[in-house]
Parts: C-alpha cells; sequence; structure tokens
C-alpha cells in the first residue's frame, strides 16, 4: 500500500509541478524544482485532496510538507496508513 501512495503521490506531483516522475525523489522541494511556488504549493494540495479524497486545512497545506517525503509520509498519516 505505501509503495501505491508513494507511485500515486509521484503522478500527482509530476502533473502539478510539470516535473518528470523519473527525476521526483524523497528531497524534491520548492530547492530544486523550478516550478515549486506557492501558487502550485496548493494546486498540489488541492489535487492531493482530490486523488485521496482527503480534507487537508489550510494550515496543513502550509506547514505539513517542504519536500517529497513529508508529502508521502503526510498523506499516509491522512489516511492512517503506517
Amino acid at each position: 500500500m505505501k509503495t501505491k501512495i508513494n507511485d500515486d503521490c509521484k503522478k500527482v506531483f509530476s502533473k502539478v509541478m510539470s516535473f518528470p516522475i523519473k527525476k521526483i525523489n524523497d528531497k524534491s522541494s520548492a530547492e530544486n524544482v523550478e516550478n515549486w511556488d506557492s501558487l502550485t504549493h496548493v494546486q498540489l494540495v488541492s489535487a492531493l485532496e482530490k486523488k485521496f479524497k482527503i480534507k487537508i486545512s489550510a494550515e496543513e497545506g502550509i506547514d505539513a510538507f517542504n519536500n517529497f517525503k513529508q508529502l508521502v509520509t503526510f498523506v499516509q498519516k491522512k489516511l492512517k496508513i503506517k
């Protein structure tokens, strides 16, 4: 299940950020993904909500993740997957 979550997160991330899936790694962040800015971050939060049918509060959306690894961990927690 964790692998599927990771793969699904990569697909969402790649689409929103216009970033190749093969280049996404745990350290992918606003510092090394050119298109990751405040607008695409909001779009990413919205896309994750739709894909995983979860609710992400404004505060969570801002503070919950700053890189891809944190994003996957956050989604897993929201889905209560350990």
